[in-house]
């Protein structure tokens, strides 16, 4: 009794005093809590936009449930059993949302509604996905003139669903909307002849110098080739240095090594043991074991020429 009548006397004088205080009804919400208010807000919108036909709010809705699984893990999900509970993830949803973006006309929903079937997740391996996967692509490439949508068809066609004349068809479709891929992968078709496509050099020379004005120096390279080597074009060293010096300074170390030889021997340019040593030099640097061989060659072999030439 006297133990309580002790402790009721402190507490009432800390009361006087103001030493104490009660605690706030209201609590303070944590930083995470924020966040997640934050988050169910924008999906709130997200989703009245996507109800009212917006295509990219519908697209933004299949990303954020896709992605919530993805930061679980390196591998993307696909396994609805195991990642069932990761907070926020519903393959399903995702899914619906990136079909819904693609039927509204958002090209990147129907590229996402592909991958999706492409890779079985979860609807199991079937011909039906497959179906389901290139209407997707041919709707992105042919409706909504998609780069990636017809890079997509392209290498299906390739690889998948081997059909030599339609992946003809989206390559050269995707290479004229700027897929420097698809460029490269019907080159491989024409200058090939693979399948039942006619061997078509000067047609695959027209897609090289496109990527090459792209930049792309893998496309440079190609062409250096074939002006030096005169197939389905006349011969032309000039040319074909050019176009290896383009693809060098681009930094493909194939590019230094062939405009290395060149020099090496005095094609199309004067012949200069110097240079071609720089650009095996380059390339050697790059990690081109080739390069560092015709650099270790030329050395030898231009030591031999100056002492020639001394006496």
């Amino acid at each position: 009794m006297k133990k309580s009548l002790i402790v009721f006397c402190t507490l009432f004088v800390l009361l006087l005093s103001g030493c104490y205080r009660f605690p706030d009804p209201t609590p303070e919400i944590s930083s995470s809590d924020t966040k997640n208010q934050k988050t169910l807000a924008k999906l709130s919108e997200l989703k009245k936009a996507c109800l009212e036909k917006d295509s990219v709010a519908c697209y933004k809705l299949g990303d954020f449930y896709r992605t919530s699984a993805c930061n679980k893990t390196k591998n993307f999900p696909y396994d609805k059993f195991k990642y069932k509970d990761t907070p926020g993830f519903d393959y399903y949803k995702a899914h619906s949302y990136y079909s819904q973006a693609c039927w509204l006309g958002y090209s990147p929903g129907c590229i996402k509604r592909a991958e999706h079937y492409l890779r079985n997740v979860p609807l199991g391996k079937s011909y039906a996905s497959y179906n389901h996967a290139r209407r997707a692509l041919i709707d992105a490439c042919d409706f909504y003139k998609d780069v990636e949508g017809c890079e997509a068809l392209c290498s299906y066609y390739l690889h998948r669903d081997v059909d030599h004349p339609k992946a003809k068809k989206y390559c050269r479709k995707s290479c004229n909307l700027g897929g420097g891929i698809s460029c490269k992968n019907l080159d491989l078709l024409l200058y090939r002849g693979q399948g039942d496509i006619r061997k078509d050099p000067p047609e695959s020379i027209e897609y090289y110098n496109r990527i090459c004005r792209l930049n792309d120096a893998y496309g440079c390279m190609k062409l250096g080739h074939m002006y030096r080597e005169g197939k389905g074009i006349s011969q032309d060293y000039f040319k074909a240095k050019d176009y290896y010096s383009k693809s060098c300074n681009l930094n493909h170390t194939n590019g230094c090594v062939q405009l290395g030889v060149l020099y090496r021997e005095g094609k199309g340019v004067k012949q200069d043991y110097s240079k071609a040593m720089k650009y095996f030099s380059d390339s050697c640097n790059l990690n081109n074991m080739v390069g560092c061989q015709y650099y270790r060659v030329t050395k030898e072999k231009g030591s031999e020429y100056f002492m020639k030439r001394a006496n």
